[in-house]
């Protein structure tokens, strides 16, 4: 038989520590496995509009191209000085990540003839993932 005394109390207390330590352990694993993508540089680019267009995620690894309205091309925030440079940079990306997808961002005001350059490029050296960034209306 159990016999309560009078001077003790039922203290009913809830064990926050265990809680506590699940949730550090998940908001570690979360800092962890979050993904950190580098932003890109914003380039001063007029994008051309697209009557109909789709809106695609950006995939994990793409590679951005961009010309601007005098033809200069950047290759990931980095001007490429010669088509040389441009050459080897895509036979590289071509032998390491053939499945790497490249994005085109090409001024409104850009000449066909650069924009029809970079896309040759990329189908000498077999890249078929090429997109055209365009704004909607």
């Amino acid at each position: 038989m159990i016999i309560k005394r009078e001077d003790e109390t039922d203290d009913v207390a809830v064990q926050l520590t265990t809680f506590m330590d699940m949730a550090f352990l998940l908001l570690v694993f979360f800092l962890v496995t979050a993904s950190l993508r580098k932003p890109h540089k914003e380039l001063q680019i007029d994008l051309p509009d697209a009557a109909y267009s789709k809106i695609a995620k950006a995939p994990k690894q793409e590679l951005v191209i961009s010309i601007d309205q005098k033809g200069k091309v950047y290759l990931d925030r980095e001007v490429i000085f010669s088509d040389q440079e441009l050459t080897k940079r895509l036979q590289h990306i071509a032998l390491s990540a053939p499945q790497t997808r490249v994005r085109i961002d090409a001024d409104r005001q850009a000449s066909v003839f650069h924009l029809s350059k970079v896309i040759d490029l990329c189908q000498l050296y077999n890249i078929k993932n090429i997109g055209l960034r365009t704004t909607t209306n």
